[in-house]
């Protein structure tokens, strides 16, 4: 991961590094598969058995355990660092100033905000200006897709 100190707007990032960014942006963690188990106790039964839902799993945090969403055996996990390292590959080619990170539903989803100083800034009249933005997101919840989409305001 890049070590040189990144540009940003948001100020509590100023004059960081990515690996520094991203812990601050709560996102210094990993997430893995365990395999979906629970408890069942029929008619009859004294103690309840364990019991495993093939093909099931839950993602997990394993910093803390928290569960993050249900998955199938084919499901891959793209860890929150990879955005960041994305990022510092992008910004040996391209002027990149990171506008926000951050990670949201207690980390079963995880956004990314950068733009570029080379897309250009759409001016009408040189007073309503519209800003372009790439924004990277992934979820762990088994639904949400990992992608980078473009976004943009209107600066009034």
């Amino acid at each position: 991961m890049s070590r040189t100190i990144i540009k940003t707007k948001n100020p509590s990032f100023e004059g960081k590094t990515l690996h520094e960014i991203q812990k601050l942006a709560g996102l210094d963690w990993t997430a893995s598969k365990a395999q979906s188990r629970y408890y069942y106790k029929g008619e009859g039964m004294k103690t309840p058995q364990m019991r495993s839902h093939e093909g099931q799993y839950s993602v997990i945090r394993d910093d803390n355990g928290e569960p993050l969403g249900m998955v199938g055996e084919d499901y891959k996990i793209l860890q929150p660092s990879y955005f960041f390292e994305a990022i510092g590959r992008l910004r040996e080619h391209h002027d990149l100033e990171l506008i926000d990170a951050k990670c949201l539903r207690g980390g079963s989803l995880i956004s990314v905000q950068v733009k570029s100083r080379e897309m250009m800034e759409l001016k009408i009249n040189d007073r309503d200006v519209t800003v372009p933005f790439l924004n990277l997101c992934t979820g762990f919840d088994g639904k949400t897709r990992t992608q980078a989409s473009g976004f943009s305001f209107r600066a009034l």
